[in-house]
């Protein structure tokens, strides 16, 4: 009989992550990079979002 697998796939997010932190962004595959974009985690690490100066936000 196999042993049941217990997959606990929900690590804690620091909360200065929710709350929004101010990162460097750089696109490898364009060459772009956008300082000081303000990056956030969901509560459960599934949502990513960030905001650029002057650009709509973006979710991944």
């Amino acid at each position: 009989m196999a042993k049941p697998y217990e997959f606990n796939w929900q690590k804690e997010v620091p909360s200065f992550l929710q709350e929004g932190a101010v990162f460097d962004r750089y696109e490898e595959e364009s060459f772009v990079f956008e300082p000081n974009c303000l990056f956030k985690v969901d509560e459960f690490g599934f949502f990513l979002t960030w905001k650029s100066e002057g650009k709509e936000g973006q979710v991944l």
